[in-house]
């Protein structure tokens, strides 16, 4: 399943049965920083940081990714998100006893952002995994969401920083079928906070 890379910086709501949600909670973006100044919380461990995903070292190309997960361009498609283009690449492998579907982002060539998806009741499994391989979440929450037509249920959220890389996971992406994981570079994270205020700008200048 394809999430919609407008997500990537903003927190995700629930949709029941295709419905989109409103939040009763917003989670705020979280622009990165100079590593020099970024704020760590007490007791992240910045030697967790992740320098790969699935072998796969940030800002890798397209090439170098497929050499190493294996994926072939039918499993790519590009998509258009501001100014820039994107190709996502999608791959389903074994996460310790459950299958997982990852997606690999690449903008301008190299690699940005991962996403990992699973069933929501594989949340609390995945989170332990997370936990062991890059300590404890920096934040964690849960977030009350409600469909237009009243529907309200809690979606587990936790958000994981380190100098150069943002983790955060959902129990619910952008339906109630499937959860979402994120691993995105700050660099990336700036530069398209950046971008959307440029489009809001001359959005206002048009009228």
């Amino acid at each position: 399943m394809r999430i919609s890379a407008t997500v990537a910086v903003c927190f995700i709501v629930a949709v029941a049965c295709g419905e989109k949600v409103d939040a009763v909670s917003k989670v705020k973006k979280r622009a990165p920083i100079p590593s020099s100044n970024v704020h760590i919380g007490v007791g992240v461990d910045i030697r967790k940081e992740p320098d790969a995903f699935r072998g796969v070292k940030w800002l890798a190309t397209q090439a170098e990714a497929a050499a190493e997960v294996g994926f072939g361009e039918d499993s790519c498609h590009e998509l258009s998100v501001l100014d820039a283009v994107e190709i996502w690449c999608a791959d389903d492998f074994e996460l310790g006893r459950i299958t997982a579907t990852s997606e690999f982002v690449f903008v301008r060539g190299h690699f940005v952002q991962a996403q990992v998806s699973y069933y929501p009741s594989e949340y609390d499994f995945v989170r332990a995994v997370f936990v062991e391989k890059y300590g404890k979440p920096l934040t964690e929450a849960v977030v009350p969401v409600q469909t237009p037509t009243g529907v309200q249920y809690d979606n587990d959220t936790a958000v994981w920083e380190f100098p150069n890389l943002s983790i955060e996971m959902h129990r619910y992406g952008t339906t109630i079928q499937r959860g979402v994981a994120f691993m995105t570079l700050k660099t990336w994270t700036t530069e398209r906070a950046l971008a959307e205020e440029a489009a809001k700008k001359k959005a206002q200048g048009s009228f």
